[in-house]
């Protein structure tokens, strides 16, 4: 598939991809991939019920491993871990590669184990924190680059070029717009949980919850916002 281009509008009618800047091949289906679909699907979005469980079970088995075992740590800890556990397991199961099982718990590994090394329950939550960080600095640099984040995501999983980098039309404005809500969302997540995570013990629960309120229910609504974003831009440009 490649973007349109017309003499007149460069959303209207189809145009050569830009042969120096080529994103890579994306799979359809899988998390913010959703946002270029014909069909929103929300259960593929957040990676299906396993990655609604990979994302919410460990946190709150950890904050309910904490509170009925009176504050203990390291049962909380083995609590978390196990959960990482019985998802590697699962994908294993499933034939997927070591790699790639490890790599759907490594953020509770990561977790349970800076926890862990500095005896302090809210460390659990410090790599999420910085997660978010990351992928804030890169969609705002995408966008000083001009390489909107959104409109990459978009090209790499339907094969367009990137001509509309080049030329001011409503699909550069919409992709702008799509990547300052994605970073509008880690924005969110960082002026809520940042102040309560530097609270410390006093406000772990506030932070437990915070953590899954603005996890899965918020990237949910983002990329459905998003993904209307981007579906209009083919309403607007007939």
């Amino acid at each position: 598939m490649v973007l349109p281009k017309s003499p007149h509008n460069d959303d209207a009618t189809p145009a050569a991809a830009d042969k120096n800047v080529q994103a890579p091949s994306l799979p359809v289906n899988a998390g913010l991939s959703q946002i270029a679909s014909q069909n929103f699907d929300a259960k593929a979005a957040v990676g299906g019920w396993r990655g609604i469980t990979e994302s919410v079970l460990p946190v709150v088995v950890f904050i309910g491993a904490l509170a009925l075992s009176g504050q203990n740590l390291k049962i909380a800890v083995i609590a978390a871990l196990m959960v990482s556990a019985v998802a590697i397991v699962a994908r294993l199961c499933q034939r997927q590669s070591l790699l790639q099982a490890l790599a759907g718990g490594a953020i509770t590994i990561i977790s349970a184990a800076l926890a862990w090394y500095n005896q302090d329950a809210g460390q659990f939550y410090a790599m999420g924190l910085l997660v978010n960080v990351v992928w804030l600095v890169v969609e705002l640099i995408s966008m000083l680059m001009c390489y909107p984040l959104v409109g990459v995501i978009v090209a790499a999983v339907t094969g367009c070029g990137m001509d509309w980098r080049k030329q001011p039309g409503e699909r550069r404005r919409r992709y702008y717009l799509a990547t300052w809500l994605l970073a509008g969302m880690f924005s969110l997540r960082l002026i809520v949980e940042v102040p309560l995570y530097l609270a410390g013990a006093s406000a772990l629960t506030a932070l437990s919850i915070a953590r899954l309120a603005l996890g899965t229910p918020l990237f949910l609504l983002a990329v459905w916002l998003i993904w209307l974003l981007v579906q209009g831009i083919d309403r607007t440009s007939r």
